[in-house]
């Protein structure tokens, strides 16, 4: 892969990012999820499985509309980020 700043094979971009100390998804313009690294210590699961999926279904049904409310700003360009804390298992965790 060519870059502004050089080049980088697939395998070596696919170490950097399953490398780094954060969960990443990718999530396409049809609300589709693309791609999830690999992190060490996934903090929300993932399988294959959700590859092509709408990201909606990723997420419980209770929290549809936060998703729906995120992906609605970031398309109008209200916000290009979306940043929370959630509680979950005796755990604080920033999304």
């Amino acid at each position: 892969m060519q870059f502004e700043t050089g080049s980088l094979s697939k395998e070596e971009v696919e170490a950097i990012l399953d490398s780094l100390p954060v969960d990443i998804s990718f999530v396409d313009k049809e609300d589709r999820v693309k791609y999830f690294n690999k992190a060490e210590k996934r903090i929300f699961v993932r399988t294959k499985a959700v590859i092509g999926r709408k990201v909606q279904l990723c997420h419980p049904q209770k929290s549809i509309h936060v998703v729906n409310n995120i992906l609605e700003a970031f398309k109008t360009g209200k916000k290009d980020v979306a940043e929370f804390w959630i509680q979950m298992n005796n755990r604080l965790i920033h999304i």
